[in-house]
């Protein structure tokens, strides 16, 4: 994985203060959702932890099944 870092927008503590005159808020921290790091994502899948990849395969369908209907195909 990647090395991860303290997120730079709330330093740290996961949450975002807001002041307006004398009242004060606190909010999730947007950029790190709250963990108070920031990792970076991986370079093949983005950080979703999937990859994608286009292969030709051969499936024999099975007489009877309709059209639309959903078929698993293992060990591909």
């Amino acid at each position: 994985g990647s090395e991860r870092s303290t997120c730079a927008r709330c330093k740290g503590t996961g949450l975002e203060v807001f002041q307006q005159g004398f009242f004060q808020t606190h909010q999730t921290c947007g950029a790190c959702g709250g963990k108070g790091f920031t990792q970076p994502s991986c370079e093949s899948c983005g950080g979703v932890g999937l990859v994608w990849d286009v292969k030709d395969v051969s499936v024999t369908i099975p007489p009877g099944v309709e059209n639309g209907v959903s078929l698993r195909v293992r060990d591909h």
